[in-house]
């Protein structure tokens, strides 16, 4: 048997959308994203490329507007 990928230092995040404030985004068809929610992506983004593990894990702290994009 394989070793768990966490054990091979391998993070998976998986995720529908960045944005699971969907009562807010209603509406906003054609028009151009939101600052909370593109400022979140980027900030998302960055960190997966660049390996900031620690801050991704922690990121309902660290990431901008967190709580609005992911409100549970």
């Amino acid at each position: 048997m394989e070793p768990p990928l966490a054990d091979e230092g391998v993070l998976i995040i998986a995720s529908g959308s960045y944005t699971h404030d969907l009562s807010s985004w209603r509406g906003h068809a054609g028009l151009p994203d939101p600052d909370w929610v593109t400022d979140f992506a980027d900030w998302f983004d960055d960190a997966l490329t660049e390996g900031r593990t620690s801050g991704l894990l922690a990121y309902r702290r660290l990431s901008p507007h967190a709580q609005r994009n992911h409100p549970t």
